[in-house]
Order: C-alpha cells, then structure tokens, then sequence
C-alpha cells in the first residue's frame, strides 16, 4: 500500500458523501484513494488532484473552473454508455489539512487491462489471438468510441492499457479508460468551429502514448487530431493483438515516430508476419494510412468495413455456463498469480505521474513544460479525464473474458432523439444482415411440459445439418434495398388484401433504417431472405439458435428479462421502459443466445418457414411443417407490445401468414454445408 496522503484525506469524509478508505497510489499530480459511497452502499475510488502552491488567484480560479467543467462533461459520456469506466461525481472539497482539493470520484473494478493479458499470453508463448477473438474483445471499444466521437469527443490514446477487462455485478464487460485525455471539442462547439475541426490545427498540447501514436500526434503537418486518429489506435491494438507482436518499433520517441510515418510500411498483420485475407488487409491499410484524410473518418466506418471485409468471424459457441462472451478465445491463457500489490500501486503511480505530454515530435519534451501553472494546467487535463483509467493499475487481477461481439454501435435514430435516446449504445455493423451466427448440428429438447399447451410436450429433436442465423433481425434499410430491386414488395399493416392506412408504426428506412423491417406477413419475410441469398429458418432452427442445447428457457439464461438491454418487451426496465414501439436491431447485448444471437426476445415477432402445427409426442429429425393453403404460420421470440411470457425461447404464436403488423418481422438463415459445416 502508499502510503502518503498529502491531504490527510484518509479517515475522513468528502462533502458528507464519501468516505475515505486508504491511499492506493500517489503520483506526481495526483492521489488516487479508495473510498466508499455512503449514499449508495458501495465501493469507489476517488482521485484528487495535487494544486501547485505557487499558482496565482486568478490562475488557481481557472484551473479549478477547466476540472470541473471537464468533469462534468465526462460524467455525461461515461453516462451515455456503460463501455466507459464510470465518473460518478466531481467537486471541490476542503482538506483536512485546509488543502483546496478537486476530487473525481468514479467506479470501483476488479479486473485488468488488455495490455496485461497480451503480456501474460506472451511470456506463456501462446502468440496473437485470431481475428475473431481479437474482434469479439475489442467490440465494447468499437461501441464506447462511437458513442464519444457521436458527442463530440476524441479519445487520442486508444492502447491495451487503456482497455480494461472488468468484472461488475458478476459479469464481464470491457471499458474504455483515460477518456479525460481524450481531446475534448467542446471548445470548438462553443466557438462555432465544431463542423471544420477536422481541418484546422489543434490549440492545445495532446498527451499521448508515442508507441501507439499516429502521425497527426506527433506533427502537426499531417493535421488535427480527430476520430481518424481513434481509427489508427484501434487499428494498431487489433494488429498487436492477431500477431502478438508490437506494432510500432522504436527505442524513443523519435524512432517509433519514423515507424509510425513510414510511407513504405504500414504496421499491418501481414507486416508483423501474420495472415489475413486481402480484404481485412485492405481495411487496415487505409486505417492505418499516414495522411489522416485517406484513413476511415470514424471508427464506426472501419468496424462496418472489417465486418464485412470478414463476414464469417462470428462468435463460436459458448460454454452455457457463463455470459454469452468471448471466453473461448480467452480459454488458452494460463491460470496467473496475481501480481504483487506492490507491483500493481508503482504502475498506477507510473501513469498518475507520466501522462506523457508531447508536442511535436520526434522532439523529446521541453524542460519549462513539466513546471509552473502551464505545465500543471496541461497536467490537470490530462488527469481529469485519466481519473477513468483508475481502475486498470489499482484494482484486482483476475483476468475476465470481454464483450460478446455485438454487430458496430449506433444511437436510436428517432424524431426527436433527446427525448427518447437510449442511454446506452445499441448494437453494430453497418449491415447487420451481413453478420451471421453458426449454429452447429446437435440434438437437443424443443417444447416445454411446463408452459402454455402449444408449447406441449417436449421432445427431442436432431438436426443433421449446421446453420448460420443473422445476428440480427433484419433492419429496415436492407429490406429497402430489396424494394428497390423489385425482388420485395411494400411493407404495410395488412391482413391478407386489405391494407390499414389510418395507423401507422411501419419504421422507415430513412428515418429509422436500423430499425427492424416490420410490418412483414411470411410471403414478404421469404422474399426478402431470398433476395439476400438465404432463407427463413425452421421453427426448429429458430428454437436452437435461442435456446442452445442446455434448454435454456431465455436466449441468456433461466431467469426472465429485466431491462432493455437483455429484451424489449413491456415491463423492464431502461430507456424502453417509457417508450413505445421497436428500437434499432442489435440492442440487446446482455440478451445474447448461446450462439451469440442477438433480439431474440422481444423487439419484433420473427417468421419462421413452418406452418403451424402441434408438436409431435415423439423424437423427430430435422422436422419441418408443411405450409397449408390458408394456413397459419409461426411467430417466434415475443414483441416489444406483448407480454414478457413471450420473451421465453419456448414461446410459439400462431398467425395468419398473409398478415403484417408493427410488430411482426423476421430473420434469415442459411445452411453451412458450403463451409464443411
């Protein structure tokens, strides 16, 4: 433990509200404490800054006005997405010791950084992760990144180290840390500059890390930082992480700087060594290109490309066990000791104390910069947002999975999106039909004893043949493309020829085109998955790709829904709660099936290929129902205006399948035979 405490803070209670528990590090300019939220019953860490005692009044007024105005602001990004360590709180306190003392008080979490994990994995030799571990993992830094680049904000040091693995409520998430270094451009918003940012040079000095540096950070030749420079860090952590090699090489920052500019070699997988396709190799060329203008301008663009450019990296199975994730990819490390204490409290006080300002580079950093107020001022900026990275140097070591690959992230789009926004990021990928899930031949119990009598009896069912499942439900843009080619007709609320005209609800796909395609009756759902080169799924497949082989009564799990982000169906809780009608496909990230599925409960019902028939009594082999003139169809997985019962894998409503209504949609699947499935 560290023992000093220059505040003599510990003991104490800040502003009534939280106790101060110990010094868990100390930095040149700053002290990082644990402490404990009297209000909310619960551990926190809290950073408090250090104030030079020769600033002058009107220095000492400005500096403490850039915190908290800095504070708030990163409370608000951290608030839009649970991806991003939490600030809960920032303020000025009075010291025991009569100190005036800026204070951020944020999450607690148990965890560690990718950085340790990819060190850990090297020192046992085990070499890079695949492409789609390396996805799966870096996915909730895709969607914490586009939620900040959507607000305004740029990170500017995306590296391992500020990618943190944290276990919280009992279970696995990656956050995104030190976003107080990110470049913040409320600055230019204020003045009217925000629409050209991109053009003009930067104001204020970056900090950065040179090793994961692009040419914009150190020159200023090349331009302003911007999201494009989020793009390159990303870009350079996928690398690392698929060959196990450093990206950028270079004993100073002069050197890696002509690593990083290098026109001739770009620090791509195939030039670390490793082997990828020559459409993933592609996207990382122009993500890691040196003129910032030739790069993806978001990093929303560069995840919709690699998706694409590797449309069959999906999540593998998962053990039933734990949160759909990625912890197959992470099976293969070792089992670790836990790093001494000690040896976690000198990295914390390593990053507290060397933010690593730089200027222009190669140039090393000017002697007058690390004194004074300006050398503070520059500091404090740093550390505002650095209170975020907190949790990645002090707390725990046990090494959790990440993330389940979501499809790349984007905000509900709606008419009026203040008013109905979620508050955290939605699902990816910029074609979510693209993205697939496999679903390997098994048996496995279909039905339930226990449920409604349509559900009745269950039996066990075998299927002889692989499959991929969309991800997603099919989003209203790609149902409009079908329209446009002639291959689909309208969407419309219907039953049979009649047409309802007076009640709307039929998402748009311009002004909600990730909205799911609803309104769809089962002759228009086939047509569509026809057009995109698949077909609907067999009420069979549709029940396995839900319920896993483990009889799951969720898609998650044994118990039911609770908030938005596992189903959205009445009665949980989250943005949905006050909000009536479909969100953007891809929201339910804790809702993930076995297989890594996502919407699988709730949003829109889905068609399936069956016709609607009572189950059989005995074990079946790849059983399908025949349609009947006239017939009805099948309607799986529950609606975002039907009772949360529906939310249940088991859950059948039969429906007429000439009919189409707001709240009915579809998925599409196709056999894997073409891929020795």
């Amino acid at each position: 433990m560290t023992s000093g405490d220059p505040f003599g803070w510990v003991g104490a209670t800040i502003d009534g509200k939280y106790r101060v528990d110990e010094v868990v590090a100390e930095g040149g300019f700053a002290v990082v404490f644990r402490g404990f939220h009297l209000g909310l019953d619960q551990k926190i860490a809290i950073k408090c800054l250090k104030v030079p005692s020769d600033l002058d009044g009107s220095e000492r007024d400005s500096a403490f006005s850039q915190f908290l105005a800095e504070g708030k602001l990163l409370h608000k990004l951290s608030r839009s997405t649970a991806d991003i360590v939490q600030a809960l709180d920032v303020g000025i306190a009075t010291s025991p010791r009569g100190a005036a003392t800026p204070y951020l008080v944020l999450e607690w979490l148990d965890g560690q950084t990718l950085e340790q994990m990819q060190r850990e994995r090297r020192t046992a030799g085990l070499g890079g992760w695949s492409l789609s571990e390396a996805m799966a993992i870096l996915e909730p830094a895709t969607r914490a990144l586009v939620v900040a680049h959507e607000q305004g904000v740029v990170h500017r040091d995306v590296k391992p180290a500020n990618l943190f693995l944290a276990e919280v409520g009992g279970r696995t998430t990656l956050k995104v840390l030190d976003f107080g270094i990110a470049k913040i451009l409320a600055g230019e918003r204020a003045s009217g500059r925000l629409d050209d940012a991109s053009t003009h040079a930067p104001d204020t000095t970056d900090t950065f890390t040179p090793r994961y540096g692009a040419p914009e950070h150190f020159k200023r030749t090349y331009g302003r930082t911007s999201p494009a420079t989020d793009v390159y860090g990303l870009a350079l952590c996928l690398v690392e992480m698929v060959t196990g090699k450093t990206a950028l090489e270079g004993k100073d920052a002069s050197e890696i700087y002509l690593a990083t500019s290098s026109l001739s070699r770009r620090p791509t997988i195939r030039a670390l060594g490793g082997h990828t396709s020559d459409a993933v190799e592609a996207v990382l060329l122009r993500a890691l290109a040196v003129d910032p203008q030739r790069r993806y301008a978001t990093v929303r663009e560069m995840w919709d490309a690699l998706a694409e450019a590797a449309p069959d990296h999906a999540p593998v199975s998962r053990p039933t066990s734990v949160r759909p994730s990625v912890r197959p990819a992470l099976a293969a490390r070792p089992s670790t000791t836990p790093p001494p204490p000690d040896a976690r409290l000198s990295r914390t006080s390593e990053q507290v104390e060397e933010p690593a300002p730089i200027a222009e580079a190669p140039a090393s950093r000017r002697d007058g910069d690390a004194g004074g107020a300006t050398g503070w001022l520059i500091a404090l900026a740093v550390l505002v947002a650095g209170g975020l990275a907190i949790g990645s140097r002090v707390w725990g070591s046990r090494p959790p999975p990440p993330e389940p690959v979501v499809a790349a992230p984007k905000p509900v789009e709606s008419a009026a999106p203040d008013a109905g926004a979620p508050e955290r990021p939605l699902g990816l990928a910029g074609r979510p039909t693209d993205r697939m899930v496999r679903v390997p031949a098994t048996t496995f119990v279909m039905g339930s004893d226990s449920d409604g009598k349509l559900e009745r009896p269950a039996h066990r069912v075998t299927l002889t043949r692989a499959f991929y499942i969309d991800m997603t439900e099919v989003p209203a843009a790609a149902y409009a493309l079908c329209e446009e080619k002639g291959a689909c007709t309208k969407r419309r609320i219907h039953s049979g020829d009649t047409v309802e005209t007076a009640f709307g609800g039929c998402n748009d796909a311009k002004e909600r085109p990730r909205h799911p395609a609803n309104c769809v009756d089962h002759d228009q759902a086939a047509a569509y998955c026809a057009f995109a080169g698949k077909r609907l799924p067999t009420e069979a497949e549709w029940e396995l790709a839900a319920r896993g082989s483990d009889e799951r009564p969720y898609p998650w799990g044994d118990a039911g829904p609770t908030t938005c982000w596992m189903a959205i169906v009445p009665g949980v809780t989250g943005a949905c709660a006050e909000h009536r009608g479909t969100w953007e496909v891809g929201v339910t990230a804790e809702g993930a099936s076995a297989f890594g599925a996502l919407d699988m409960a709730g949003n829109v019902w889905e068609w399936v290929d069956d016709g609607f028939d009572a189950y059989p009594t005995s074990d079946v082999t790849d059983p399908r129902s025949p349609i009947l003139p006239g017939g009805r169809g099948v309607l799986r997985g529950g609606s975002w205006d039907y009772s949360p019962q529906s939310a249940k894998t088991t859950y059948r409503l039969p429906y007429l399948r000439r009919s189409g209504h707001v709240s009915v949609g579809m998925r599409c699947a196709r056999d894997a035979n073409d891929d020795g499935g």
